[in-house]
Formats: structure tokens, sequence, C-alpha cells
């Protein structure tokens, strides 16, 4: 029997007028009943996000590289995600295996410490998946148009990137939640 194991991402961007980062059951209850509007954006995990997984898997032992920097045990810590970055650049190009940066410069950051500009929570909702969700409260970003995002290491590596199009405005919070799931093909 043979067993090959895929990796995707996607990025679920969610229009509502919460104070805080909604569980998957409230956000459920919330787009049924009209009080939320989500736009869902498939992303695209880059070579060094590869890279990462498998380093955490392996426990970094035999000094894997991961997007440059030799790893080793003590410093598998540095693979976990730790930002959530977004930004507002003009037209970026599609995301692509060799991405090491985002193109643009971050407008808000969630980050894990909560040392950015709101928590990056991270929860694990079913077998071989996990979640990044960050809130970006209605009163900021004001007539900003959001347009890229990406999940960072502690030792600032990108692991996933996305691009789309969605205008911020004061009549809404945005929640935004990066789910990678790594699955059986």
């Amino acid at each position: 029997m043979k067993s090959v194991l895929g990796v995707q991402g996607i990025l679920r961007i969610t229009e509502h007028n919460f104070r805080e980062v909604l569980s998957p059951e409230k956000l459920v209850f919330a787009i049924q009943n009209g009080l939320a509007r989500p736009l869902r954006v498939c992303n695209m995990v880059v070579d060094v996000g590869l890279d990462a997984i498998m380093a955490l898997l392996g426990g970094c032992q035999g000094s894997p590289t991961v997007g440059g920097t030799v790893m080793s045990p003590a410093t598998t810590v540095d693979l976990a995600v730790k930002q959530m970055r977004i930004t507002d650049q003009s037209t970026p190009t599609a995301p692509a295996a060799g991405d090491t940066a985002l193109e643009g410069t971050p407008v808000w950051t969630g980050d894990v410490l909560g040392g950015g500009d709101s928590t990056l929570t991270v929860t694990y909702p079913g077998t071989g998946q996990v979640k990044f969700s960050t809130l970006i409260p209605a009163p900021d970003l004001d007539g900003v148009t959001l347009t890229e995002e990406g999940l960072f290491t502690y030792n600032d590596k990108l692991v996933a990137r996305t691009t789309f199009s969605k205008p911020k405005t004061t009549a809404f919070a945005l929640q935004l939640d990066h789910t990678l799931t790594l699955t059986r093909v």
C-alpha cells in the first residue's frame, strides 16, 4: 500500500462585527445568519515551508537546511510559525514555490507572543490540521485594500503565502484564519 502526503493551505478572511476571533462554531453560526461574510482563497506552501515541515517531523536531526539556515535539534523551535503578516502591496504576483518573502511591507502583523498588532492564535481543528487566526478590529486600517498574507517562523522563514484583494473599512472587523492541512494523497 502506497501512501503519499500532500499539504494544502486555505486562507479564510471573514468580515464581522465581533471583537474577538470567533470559534469555528460561532463563525459558522455568524455566516449562516448573515452576521459574517467570508472570502476563501488557496495559498501556496512554499519550498522553505515544505523543508520546515520535514525538519520539524525529523526533530532537526541530521542538520537539515531550511531556507539557507542549517538547523539542529536545539533550534527546532525556530521552525514553528510565529507570525501572520498582511500587506497592501499593489498588484502582488501570484505565489510561487520559490518565494522567500512577501512583496509588500506588512501593514498588520498577528504574533503568537502578542508582539504584533494582534495576537495570533493556534488551534488544531482536525487530524492533520493546524489553524492560525488573527483579528483586525473594525476601527483599524480604514480605507486600506489588503492584498497579500504570509505565515512566518520564529527565525523569519516564509512558510506559506497567498494573494487576494479585500478592502477594509471601519464598518467591520476582519478575521483571518489560515489553515494548513496535511493529507494522504
